[in-house]
């Protein structure tokens, strides 16, 4: 039954993210699903329910499934990346919007916990890249931690094709690599390069 949930759930935030909470009805979700109206609702309680878990597992940057255990700064670093990449790219901007309006009390929520994981995660990876060697020992962490749940959170409610006619993926692209190169000792550069050229050639 877990199993089943979490794949009810995983799709459901993709029709949420594309589409917009208000948009999407729980029968839209049993049908892009293929199972009854009964069987959804046995799971999930309501739409609030299932709103709900579908906030709690975008509030991972990294899928619980992945081990990073044994992973280096910089490919912790790329894995989030490639995360956020994967979650940008079915994100409507309505999707924050539906939230505010129709959910205040759950946005409230998983924004506090969302800069709660964020700053974390980033002080656990930003710590271990400069006990490493591959980050800057003089960085900032703090005021760096705030300036990417600034920028995360703007990626999240504001359309930039719309107002800034660029591709989202771009920017965020851009705004990687300009992260790194500002936050990375030689030492950090020359394994980011080696990881994307093994990339390029898998």
């Amino acid at each position: 039954m877990e199993e089943q949930i979490q794949q009810i759930t995983k799709k459901a935030a993709k029709l949420f993210h594309r589409y917009g909470i208000k948009s999407v009805s729980m029968d839209d979700v049993a049908r892009e699903l293929s199972i009854s109206k009964k069987t959804l609702y046995k799971l999930f309680k309501d739409k609030n329910d299932l709103v709900s878990k579908v906030l709690d597992c975008s509030n991972h940057a990294v899928p619980d499934t992945v081990d990073i255990s044994n992973l280096n700064a910089v490919e912790k670093h790329i894995l989030v990346y490639d995360s956020i990449v994967e979650f940008l790219s079915d994100l409507n901007p309505s999707f924050e919007y539906d939230l505010k309006k129709y959910y205040p009390k759950l946005h409230n929520e998983v924004i506090q916990s969302r800069r709660k994981n964020i700053y974390q995660n980033m002080y656990r990876d930003l710590t271990q890249g400069v006990e490493e060697g591959f980050f800057r020992d003089n960085l900032n962490i703090d005021i760096i931690n705030t300036m990417n749940i600034i920028r995360i959170e703007g990626f999240q409610t504001m359309d930039v094709k719309e107002v800034y006619k660029r591709e989202l993926l771009d920017v965020v692209k851009e705004f990687f690599s300009y992260h790194f190169h500002a936050i990375a000792t030689v030492k950090g550069l020359k394994e980011f390069e080696r990881i994307m050229k093994q990339r390029d050639n898998d």
